[in-house]
This record gives C-alpha cells, sequence and structure tokens, in this order.
C-alpha cells in the first residue's frame, strides 16, 4: 500500500474546506437533495433545538417506507377491483349464455347488468334499419337522429362515459327509466356491423364521468354482440 505524501495529504485538505466551506455557504444543500441523506455514513449527534443527519435520515426513511405502504395498499386494492370486475363480467356471460331467444336475452342482458354492476338502468338499442324479423319491440329501435347523435358520442371508440347528455337523448336510451339519470356509459354493438348500443345509466353524476377507462364497457359490448351473433343477429 502506497504511503500519502504531504502533498497527497494537503489536496484532501484543501478538498474538505472545499466541500465545507460550500455547505456553510448553502446550508439547504441535503434538503435540496434529500437522497443524499441514505448514503452519507456520519455519527448520531444533535444540538439543542436542531434535528441531526441521522434523525434526518430516520425521518426520510420513515417517509419513504409510508410512500411504499401507499403503493403496495393501491395495488393490492387495483387486484381486489379487478378480481371483482372478472367475477361480475363472467356472472354476465352466464346469463347470456342462458338466454334462449331475443327477447330473453335482452331481459336476462339488462336485468343482469342492474344487479351485477349495480346501476339504475340499462337498456339496447338498435338503429332504425335493423331488420324487424328478430321480433324487437318498438322502443328497442331509436330514431335515425337519436342514433347518429349516440354514435357521433361514441367517436371513433367501442366505449365512452358521458354525464351531459341532453334530456332527449337520455330518453331516446332508457325510455321511462330515464328520470334522474344524470350519467351513463356507452357502449357499440357490432356485429361486424354497428347495429346499436348498449346502455348503462346512474343517478350519480359521477358514475361515468367522462375521461374514465371504457375497457369494460367495451367487454360488455363485444359480449352483447357474441350473444347476438349467435341469435342470427348480424
Amino acid at each position: 500500500m502506497s504511503k500519502q505524501t504531504g502533498s497527497d495529504k494537503q489536496s484532501i485538505i484543501d478538498t474538505d474546506k472545499a466541500a465545507i466551506d460550500y455547505l456553510e455557504e448553502h446550508p439547504d444543500l441535503l434538503q435540496r437533495y434529500p437522497d443524499l441523506l441514505t448514503s452519507l455514513q456520519i455519527p448520531h449527534f444533535s444540538g439543542r433545538g436542531s434535528i441531526s443527519l441521522i434523525e434526518r435520515q430516520v425521518k426520510l426513511l420513515r417517509e419513504q417506507n409510508q410512500h411504499l405502504e401507499g403503493q403496495i395498499h393501491e395495488l393490492v386494492e387495483t387486484a381486489q377491483q379487478n378480481e371483482g370486475l372478472s367475477e361480475k363480467m363472467h356472472r354476465y356471460s352466464i346469463g347470456l349464455m342462458q338466454a334462449e331467444g331475443i327477447d330473453d336475452l335482452l331481459s336476462i342482458s339488462m336485468q343482469t347488468l342492474k344487479n351485477v354492476f349495480d346501476v339504475d338502468t340499462a337498456a339496447v338499442r338498435f338503429k332504425p334499419s335493423i331488420e324487424t324479423d328478430i321480433g324487437l319491440n318498438d322502443d328497442e329501435v331509436i330514431s335515425d337522429k337519436a342514433y347518429a347523435a349516440l354514435l357521433d358520442s361514441l367517436g371513433i371508440g367501442r366505449g365512452n362515459c358521458h354525464n351531459d347528455l341532453d334530456d332527449a337523448l337520455l330518453q331516446a336510451l332508457f325510455g321511462k327509466g330515464a328520470e334522474g339519470i344524470r350519467s351513463c356509459g356507452l357502449a357499440a354493438l357490432d356485429t361486424p356491423h354497428r347495429i346499436g348500443i348498449l346502455a348503462l345509466g346512474s343517478t350519480s353524476k359521477d358514475r361515468f364521468a367522462p375521461g374514465m377507462g371504457t375497457l369494460f364497457l367495451e367487454r360488455l359490448g363485444e359480449l352483447m354482440s357474441a350473444a347476438l351473433i349467435t341469435r342470427g343477429v348480424t
């Protein structure tokens, strides 16, 4: 091992002094770079009315631990929500498979959607040019104007959330069930032609707010579309 020369020692002293001078001129350095605290090795000493570096390190590590715990809690909540959503999708799929005809399919689907997804109302509305020989009721086919407006509200996507649809469109979607509805989620029915819209309505304005994720709505639309195809609706 080589020995330090006098010049080496002086260089270390000069470097230390420069570091000390910089810290004295910038006492907030460790506040601006808190991560540096976790890598420092220092004795534990504390002056009256101040906090030692080791105490500051402990405080920082506690804060980091709390942040990590918060992230873990969010991950667990997300996993639980996804598990619950998967179960709901499963129950809805079973309901669709148990339906016999179109009337039964629509009836079971709407009831299952309200019960399983806890919404206030649900409906399927078909485009005006849908074939009439599949036994649809008059209120299940909406006007050209309403259908065009709803397609426009969907945009290029296959699902969307709204809390600003006017009363006329809500009435076209939900009929008598439109009273008190303040937000709704829409899903396109593609078989592969876009033949209609699946709608979920809520009396809560925040239940289906614009900007929310629409993946589950799109999946609901896909399931209903598949059920319609198997019954000859294309």
